[in-house]
Order: structure tokens, then sequence, then C-alpha cells
């Protein structure tokens, strides 16, 4: 009885193998094709990465402007208004990733790309109603540059009269731009 289940089970498997074989050389030119057809897309697939690079993978260089600032005092609940400026000087375009601020009581503003030697703003508006004293904060430029990490730093002291305040300030609106006493070295 086993030695008849296994003729039936070579038998089976030979009928199997030469219909496999058969359907093998009648699809030989179908998978010639899908060959062809794999190899010219891997080919096209290789030219493409190697000529038409994504710009967001190319590093680029950059400069910020005083990247670390000191400004006068200022009264508690106003809201102040930071620029830095960004040149890009690299060879290509500079992307801009994000810009995370230390404290949620500041909010970021920033172009998300930058051409080729050309100036971009970051602004950040602190918003001082959550503090006294003196106060710091640093900020992350995330970009496509080889120091991938960038920071920026600020630093003002909030006062709550508007009597400790003796510095030169421009009001407009509700926002109060304070002039910077001296970048920090």
């Amino acid at each position: 009885m086993m030695f008849q289940n296994f003729k039936i089970y070579f038998c089976v498997s030979r009928i199997i193998k030469k219909k496999a074989l058969v359907f093998y050389l009648k699809d030989l030119n179908f998978l010639r094709l899908v060959r062809i057809f794999a190899l010219g897309a891997s080919l096209m697939l290789f030219l493409s990465c190697e000529l038409f690079t994504d710009p967001h993978k190319q590093l680029t260089t950059l400069t910020i402007n005083a990247p670390q600032r000191q400004y006068h005092s200022i009264i508690k609940g106003d809201k102040l208004s930071i620029e830095f400026s960004i040149k890009n000087t690299g060879n290509s375009l500079l992307i801009i990733e994000d810009v995370l601020p230390s404290c949620s009581c500041i909010l970021a503003n920033f172009p998300t790309s930058i051409p080729t030697d050309q100036y971009g703003k970051i602004t950040l508006i602190y918003n001082s109603s959550s503090d006294i004293g003196k106060v710091g904060y640093h900020s992350t430029v995330l970009t496509n540059t080889k120091q991938k990490i960038r920071e920026v730093y600020f630093e003002t002291k909030v006062k709550s009269k508007q009597a400790d305040i003796n510095s030169k300030s421009k009001t407009s609106g509700k926002t109060t731009t304070y002039e910077e006493i001296t970048p920090k070295s």
C-alpha cells in the first residue's frame, strides 16, 4: 500500500513537471520580455537617481547673522519680535525643514526654502505673559546642511511695570519691537 502511494505521487509529480516544462517553453518569449523590461526599469531608476537628485538631499551651507542676541527689558505681556537673517552660501537650494522653539511661548515663522546666494528671515515672536525676570530661549533650526541642526538664541529681561523700562522701543499694534543691545559672542 505504501509503495502504491509513492507510485501515484511519482506519476503525479512527473505530469506536473511536464506541464510546467511545456508552459515554460510556450512562455519563454514572455519571460524574456519580462527580463528585458526589468533590466530597462532598473537602468532608468539608476540613471534618474544619478542625474536628477532630489534637492532636499543635496547638502548646502548657510550663515546666520548674529545667532545669539540680547535685548532690552520688556513689560510682562508684551510680545517681542526677533528676526534672524539667513543666507544660503552653498551651491544648492537651502531647505529649512523646521524651526523648533524651546518654549511654547514662542511662535516661529520661516521660509521653507532659500535659493542660492539669497537671504531669508526666521521670525520668532516671543509672548512674555508667563515670564518675569531674565529669560533666554533657544530655537533649533533643521536644514539640509552638513551640520543639520543650527541654534539661535535670544535673551531679555521681563519686568512687571512700565516705569522699570528705560529702553528705546517701537510699538506697532500688539507686538513691540525692541532694539537689540549687542549680539552675544
